[in-house]
């Protein structure tokens, strides 16, 4: 199987040795041994350079860098996630004109929806891993930096995708309790091979239009 990776969170690191980008090279990892073919797509992948996995990077805006703390600092951090959405939408476009994998598998990361959108318009199955807090939970914690718009944005990330992994079963809850179809919300698999089998499981690939959306996504 063809699998594009995409992690577009411009503070996960995936040269890090520990936390969110160890994980991604250990997932990665796993997937090569079994021999499917992997591209990946990132926003922070310096450093990061395997011999048998296709890296490319998210272009970043600089926008930001000269900013100090006397500003808004949790609000610009937001900001510039939204911002990355239009990088990320044409740096997956340009992929998948020469890679053509047969799966796009998503890290989810805050304010972003590209994923799973720009891979229902290409007729391309869409996985979605879930592994953080949500926008609720994050307005419980004190952090509502742009909440309309991450809720907005995590809503159609949830409803552009065929599957969302959901790495604790809390999320799961959450998630169907934010109105995300049960058929359409799973655990995290421990094992690489299953995540392949749900993935085989998606229906073939549509275009958008070509059936509803209950079709489309069911898994």
């Amino acid at each position: 199987m063809k699998i594009c990776y995409l992690c577009s969170d411009p503070e996960i690191s995936l040269s890090g040795q520990t936390g969110p980008g160890a994980q991604i090279r250990c997932f990665v990892g796993a997937l090569r041994k079994l021999d499917h073919e992997v591209a990946l797509l990132g926003a922070a992948v310096a450093g990061y350079a395997p011999q048998d996995v296709a890296v490319f990077g998210i272009p970043q805006t600089t926008l930001f860098d000269d900013l100090t703390v006397a500003y808004h600092m949790p609000a610009l951090r937001a900001v510039r996630h939204v911002c990355n959405n239009t990088m990320t939408e044409q740096s997956l476009r340009q992929i998948l004109t020469f890679f053509q994998p047969d799966l796009i598998y998503e890290r989810h990361s805050p304010f972003s929806f590209v994923g799973g959108v720009v891979a229902e318009q290409a007729g391309v199955p869409h996985m979605l891993e879930v592994n953080g807090p949500l926008c609720e939970q994050l307005a419980l914690e004190g952090r509502p930096a742009l909440r309309d718009a991450r809720e907005a944005l995590e809503l159609a990330a949830f409803e552009h995708t065929n599957l969302i992994l959901a790495t604790d079963p809390a999320i799961q809850v959450k998630l169907v309790a934010a109105g995300v179809p049960p058929a359409r919300v799973a655990d995290m698999p421990a094992r690489i091979e299953r995540i392949v089998e749900l993935a085989q499981r998606i229906p073939i690939p549509w275009r958008r239009g070509a059936s509803a959306p209950s079709e489309r996504r069911s898994a």
